[in-house]
């Protein structure tokens, strides 16, 4: 139903258009400050491996805590994403697709892979904004 991440979740590199996919239907996904998801090292970051997708309704919020890396694909359509900066450490690799994302106007290191672009079988359409906006 919900996940919970801690300390290390480490998937392998998984060949391309076979990533490993995890279906949270409700609860939501937490993420604890300092914990880091399919980021081993920072030379073998691998967003294209691992799928998240997020089944809950529009009431679920997931936050991303200060130094946290991250990379995977977040696909939750209906949920509310906090990214909260500023910390010493941490970035964000790879997309987030959500009903709203927010952040708290802190730094945060943030990148697209672009292996994403090479996946086919997600069935998922990327959107790029023309403008993000801090509050």
């Amino acid at each position: 139903n919900s996940l919970t991440v801690s300390g290390n979740l480490y998937v392998p590199s998984c060949p391309l258009n076979n990533p490993a996919k995890i279906y949270i239907y409700s609860g939501g996904l937490t993420i604890n400050e300092g914990a880091n998801i399919n980021v081993p090292s920072p030379s073998s970051i691998d967003a294209a491996s691992l799928f998240v997708y997020g089944m809950g309704s529009s009431s679920t919020t997931t936050k991303l805590p200060p130094n946290t890396q991250i990379a995977f694909e977040l696909y939750a359509p209906n949920w509310n994403i906090q990214i909260d900066g500023g910390g010493s450490s941490g970035g964000i690799y790879g997309s987030l697709i959500g009903n709203e994302i927010k952040d708290n106007g802190k730094p945060v290191t943030t990148y697209y892979d672009e292996c994403l672009s090479q996946v086919t079988n997600s069935g998922i359409v990327i959107l790029t904004p023309k403008s993000w906006i801090s509050q």
